[in-house]
Parts: C-alpha cells; structure tokens; sequence
C-alpha cells in the first residue's frame, strides 16, 4: 500500500513532468505545428486520468487508516476496562498485566 508520502511524491514527479511538457507544446505551438494542439490534448486527458486515480488512492488510505484508528481504539478501550475491573495488585496480576500488555501490541502490530 502506497503511503500519503508515496503518493505526494508521485503526484509531484507527474506534475512536474507535464510542465515540460507545456514548455515543449508552447514552442511547439509557437512553430505552428498542428502536432502539438493534438498531443497537448492527448496528455492533457492523460493526466487528467492520472489524477483521479490520485484522488481514488488517498480516498482509499483515508478510508484505510479510519479502519485502523477504529480497531486500535477497540483495542485499547477494551484493555481500559480489563484494568478497571482488576483486582488488588499481586505479583500475578502484575505477570496478567505484562501479558494481556503484550497481546496488545501483538494484535496493534498486526492491524
């Protein structure tokens, strides 16, 4: 999965490739060939479509990462009320604690 760093990046490297793509179709233009009125509108398109699947990949990570925070608060709010309703401090509930601890992280991890 592309990270919001990946994706601004790319978005970046594309943006700045059609602006020498613009330069190229001014001089183009500026020389009168028919060429370039039809190219530009080639990649004007191609990028157009670029950016909607932008659009659609941050929508997916923003829907993503709601998930994430969603199984993550579940996660905690239920290890909140474990410790709640512990009982009087012991060695062993200090030993449960370590553990339920544990299988916190491991179940964050994994998420």
């Amino acid at each position: 999965m592309e990270t919001k760093t990946d994706l601004n990046s790319k978005i970046h490297e594309k943006l700045n490739e059609w602006v020498g793509k613009l330069d190229h179709f001014q001089l183009q233009l500026s020389l009168g060939k028919m060429e370039a009125i039809e190219e530009y509108e080639k990649q004007k398109k191609s990028l157009h479509d670029y950016l909607h699947e932008y659009v659609q990949s941050a929508n997916k990570i923003k829907n993503i990462t709601k998930e994430k925070v969603a199984e993550v608060t579940k996660v905690l709010d239920d290890y909140k009320s474990k410790l709640l309703t512990e009982e009087k401090v012991t060695e062993k509930v200090i030993e449960k604690q370590k553990h339920s601890a544990g299988k916190i992280i491991d179940k964050i991890n994994k998420l």
